[in-house]
């Protein structure tokens, strides 16, 4: 439910999460990850995933909210008639308990209101299209229009037998409290759609602003940023190169089948991936050069690397991916020597 953040699908992210409730739960978690940004209150994934589905699905939740928020209004419109029609009987109803009314006359006027509400409202109908360049509501105008007449229709039907009960003055009172009671409820109901229909439009008004967009990406980014530089990968004393060799010289120590082993393998093929992402979005967007410890820069390094890269698989995924870092040199180098004595090799998990 296009939350920024939900859906919504939308900045929302999350399905069934309005993107307002995301917006302000993404600020209020951006400025505690300023304030203290090693506690990681917010999953990276989760935080990127929104972002994706934002991309790959926003018009079309911005297209399904306006759908719903056209909904919404015409159930406006239709609870507006049935006030109008419940409030008249009741009046109706109370002029005959009073006397001041004919019943005759009071049941023409209750029967003339039922047919001025479904005029009143598809008029409504009509001004609202002048003054949109389209419209979302399945079916379109025709579909609003039908509807309308159906809800009216049954409306009226409802409240039939209420009017022919005016012809009885004594049951005037009688028709006076249903109606009371018919009239709160369409009342409460109207609140509750026009609060919800408001919601929406703000709603659907934050998901069009670029602006806005901008904002909740930007929030998105810091905070993926926190988290990943509070990470000890980042720290000041582990260096890329210092990783490499300590993975190759340790992991060469173990068993083949030792499940250390094989655990390190898993976590080295895991951190290619991301490097393999980070790789593809820097080509994307441009790139910068970061000295490790020992003052080579991490794009000399991936060059070094690859051209060092003896396996014809990492020679092979070197030069199609044009993507190098420090674990798929270790797992190209762990993965050519056999294991302490045994001389078995280590099973490609890339």
């Amino acid at each position: 439910g296009v939350h920024f953040g939900t859906p919504a699908l939308s900045p929302a992210g999350s399905p069934g999460v309005s993107p307002r409730s995301v917006m302000s739960t993404c600020t209020n978690a951006s400025r505690f990850l300023a304030a203290a940004p090693h506690v990681p209150t917010v999953r990276l994934g989760n935080l990127m995933k929104d972002v994706v589905q934002w991309c790959d699905h926003g018009e079309t939740e911005v297209t399904t909210l306006q759908a719903r928020i056209d909904d919404m209004w015409v159930e406006e419109v239709v609870l507006g008639c049935d006030t109008e029609i419940y409030g008249g009987i009741r009046q109706a109803a109370l002029e005959v308990e009073a006397g001041t009314r004919d019943t005759d006359s009071a049941v023409r006027q209750a029967h003339l209101l039922t047919e001025e509400a479904e005029s009143t409202a598809l008029h409504a109908v009509r001004t609202r299209m002048v003054a949109r360049d389209c419209v979302r509501y399945q079916g379109g105008v025709e579909a609003l229009q039908s509807r309308i007449k159906r809800r009216v229709g049954e409306t009226s039907a409802s409240v039939r037998p209420y009017m022919e009960r005016l012809k009885d003055a004594e049951r005037a009172a009688e028709v006076v409290k249903v109606m009371d009671h018919l009239l709160r409820e369409a009342q409460e109901e109207y609140a509750s759609v026009n609060a919800m229909k408001t919601a929406k439009s703000e709603v659907v008004l934050e998901l069009q602003d670029k602006v806005s967009q901008r904002e909740w990406m930007q929030r998105q980014l810091a905070m993926s940023l926190d988290i990943l530089e509070a990470s000890q990968l980042f720290g000041p004393n582990a260096a890329p190169r210092d990783a490499e060799h300590f993975f190759v010289e340790t992991v060469r120590r173990c068993d083949a089948d030792d499940p250390l082993r094989q655990r390190t393998l898993r976590c080295l093929e895991h951190l290619r991936l991301w490097g393999n992402a980070a790789a593809g979005a820097l080509a994307a967007v441009g790139s910068v050069d970061v000295d490790d410890t020992d003052g080579a820069s991490v794009a000399g390094r991936c060059e070094e690397d690859r051209s060092k890269a003896s396996p014809p698989r990492a020679a092979e995924e070197a030069s199609v991916s044009g993507e190098c870092t420090p674990s798929r040199a270790v797992l190209a180098s762990v993965q050519q020597s056999p294991a302490s004595d045994s001389g078995t090799s280590v099973p490609d998990l890339s």
